[in-house]
């Protein structure tokens, strides 16, 4: 656990806090925010960060809680149904799958969706109406769990037909969909009412099919990892012993890891707070005296897992090769805090948004991975993106540009990779500082130029 605290709320989670914080100033999701993800994990961070002042302490801490209760209601609700020795290993191999996720991974949208589909699981028997919202929840999150919702909500409910008749399997069939829809009609209710639907959609049709084919890696180089293999062997322990809503749990999880394409483990996530009950489940299957050969199972797998750097280093979670450097986000965020005005928007290429939300400024414009967004990328799509940033730079006035000067991917993200952006960057601003590996351009304010960041002749 205090690991978890050692390491910032970085890369994914953070760029969520930042649209959740941009929230709280007027930003809209998708509206002013350009991301592919579904809109459940932003309120989420929205729900907490509100609460809690939006500190990265925070956040780690609802993660660590719930992980923690996943356990310990994991560990109550078996302890009448398994021998102690099943409970005990399961207990030991769950404890390494949260740990061995980098830890945690701080706070990834998969593993809060684990939380939710395990809650659907505990009450689809009793509460199918409860079960079915919360499965909702899961999938507004990222809405690429929905074939693993179905498959495991058919595991339930099958057996349920068979045990208490056409009836009684119908209405909880009934009470579990319409819960399932309240979650999803209020989101898109709410991207409705602030005008925001339009944009998401658009951003699903016409960029997200584009995004599955970048930052690919082969099926089989993805699959050599430690959690894909462990989870396929878990499933197929599953599918043999006739647990078929664990198996649809375990296998659909990889199946999202293979089908999304970028060799990115967190994918597999929701899958984690599940070790538990189906290591145990399975173990309760097998003889006592297997049982003392199988205790070097976790400990094995702690072998295969990345020992933490509890001292000043913080390796992955501070630095990513040269295009994603935690320290300098810190010095940019407050330089821009002493010299900039809390109303001035910054334009950032990358995935900067974790600066942006450090110093607590809003974006210039709504692009997230603006490597890709580029005036020389080859695809149509995405070159005309890049000359819409640009289009909006000029509409929306920036006061800050704050330029990785050693991007994700040179060739498209460097300054002079978009010769209409670079041009009126050398036009309308001035290099204030440079510090590695940012460039930070204070921009030159017009006399009509309000604090929002909007100058009249461009809103005209």
């Amino acid at each position: 656990m205090w690991a978890v605290f050692r390491y910032p709320l970085g890369n994914d989670p953070a760029i969520f806090q930042f649209y959740a914080w941009a929230m709280t100033v007027g930003d809209m999701p998708y509206r002013e925010c350009f991301d592919v993800n579904t809109p459940g994990v932003m309120i989420l961070h929205w729900a907490w960060g509100v609460l809690t002042a939006f500190e990265d302490a925070a956040f780690h801490s609802l993660t660590v809680t719930l992980s923690t209760l996943s356990l310990v209601g994991g560990a109550w609700w078996l302890r009448d149904r398994v021998p102690r020795e099943a409970l005990l290993l399961g207990l030991a191999v769950a404890i390494w799958a949260f740990v061995g996720i980098t830890p945690w991974d701080r706070g990834q949208r998969e593993l809060f969706q684990g939380f939710f589909l395990l809650g659907a699981f505990a009450l689809i028997g009793r509460h199918p109406l409860v079960a079915g919202g919360l499965a909702g929840c899961a999938t507004t999150i990222k809405i690429a769990v929905l074939p693993v919702v179905w498959l495991c909500w058919m595991a339930w409910m099958i057996p349920t037909f068979k045990e208490r008749g056409t009836r009684e399997g119908l209405k909880a069939s009934l009470w579990s969909f319409a819960g399932f829809l309240v979650p999803l009609g209020a989101v898109v209710g709410w991207l409705y009412a602030y005008e925001a639907l339009a944009p998401f959609l658009q951003i699903q049709t016409t960029y997200l099919p584009l995004h599955r084919t970048v930052l690919t890696v082969p099926v089989t180089e993805a699959l050599a990892k430690t959690l894909p293999l462990f989870l396929v062997g878990l499933g197929i322990a599953a599918l043999v012993h006739r647990t078929w809503a664990l198996a649809a749990l375990h296998l659909g999880a990889v199946a999202i890891f293979v089908g999304q394409r970028h060799g990115w483990t967190y994918h597999m996530h929701m899958a984690i707070p599940f070790v538990l009950p189906t290591v145990a489940l399975l173990a309760a299957r097998i003889p006592k005296r297997a049982f003392l050969p199988l205790i070097a199972v976790p400990l094995v797998l702690a072998t295969l897992t990345t020992v933490y750097d509890h001292g000043r280093g913080m390796t992955r979670a501070e630095r990513v090769d040269d295009h994603w450097d935690y320290p300098a986000h810190e010095k940019v965020a407050e330089y821009l805090r002493e010299h900039s005005l809390p109303t001035d928007r910054v334009l950032t290429n990358n995935d900067e948004q974790q600066l942006l939300y450090m110093a607590r400024r809003r974006s210039a414009t709504p692009f997230v991975y603006g490597f890709l967004f580029s005036e020389s990328n080859p695809e149509p799509v995405l070159r005309n993106l890049g000359f819409a940033r640009y289009t909006m730079v000029v509409a929306r006035r920036p006061g800050w540009v704050v330029w990785n000067m050693h991007p994700y991917s040179p060739e498209l993200d460097s300054l002079e990779a978009n010769p209409s952006l670079f041009a009126w960057v050398r036009s309308n601003c001035r290099l204030d500082a440079e510090i590695e590996p940012y460039a930070v351009y204070r921009c030159f304010r017009p006399l009509d130029f309000n604090g929002g960041g909007i100058s009249t002749p461009a809103l005209l």
